[in-house]
């Protein structure tokens, strides 16, 4: 086999990898923007997040030996781990916030909707983030168009933090509650701030292929 024809083989399976992390994530995302069903039930939802994990950090750690015995075959390496790296970091944060809906037992009421809301807002990057794997491979210029989406996302998100930040702090009495509704904010607005490093990343690997 041509060395041209084989690193056109490991392309595709790199790109088939991030479109499957990516779909995993968006599902993951769901989930928790559907938290509130669960909450009755905090280890349901707490076992499906943790699986979710498993299945991120297996695919990544064999991807990642891969690409290790790779070598020089595979042009930008590094920005394929790091995307990986990412992509782990996000499933990561997901999780923690999905402890902190279950341990506050978040419903999806008056007083609590605006925070589903602000979770929407990255299940919204997540989407965008499994269109970009797919076009990676077929329109640079949807690439671009997209990673500036995902952009629009954060720069909201930023916004909906502050918001929110302000209406916890105002109409939270409880400080254990406080600290918790807090670290689930800081949460939120990190998950949006690595999907727009990971986005990045996409677009340089596309960019490069």
């Amino acid at each position: 086999m041509y060395s041209g024809e084989l690193e056109s083989q490991i392309k595709r399976k790199m790109l088939a990898v991030l479109q499957d992390e990516t779909s995993k994530l968006l599902n993951a995302g769901r989930d928790l923007s559907l938290a509130y069903e669960s909450i009755n039930n905090s280890k349901v939802l707490l076992d499906k997040f943790r699986a979710h994990c498993e299945r991120i950090d297996e695919i990544n750690r064999k991807v990642t030996r891969e690409i290790s015995e790779m070598g020089n075959m595979l042009l930008n390496r590094e920005e394929l781990l790091r995307a990986l790296y990412l992509l782990s970091n996000i499933v990561g944060g997901l999780d923690g916030i999905a402890f902190r809906v279950a341990t506050l037992r978040l419903t999806n009421d008056s007083k609590n909707g605006k925070i589903y809301e602000f979770i929407d807002m990255i299940v919204e990057s997540l989407s965008k983030l499994n269109e970009i794997t797919r076009a990676m491979s077929i329109n640079t210029q949807s690439v671009i168009e997209l990673v500036s989406e995902v952009q629009n996302i954060e720069k909201e998100a930023d916004s909906k933090y502050r918001e929110l930040l302000l209406y916890v702090m105002n109409n939270t009495t409880d400080f254990k509650e406080l600290l918790l509704l807090k670290d689930a904010l800081d949460g939120i607005e990190s998950v949006a701030d690595r999907c727009l490093d990971a986005a990045r990343s996409f677009e340089v690997i596309t960019l490069n292929i």
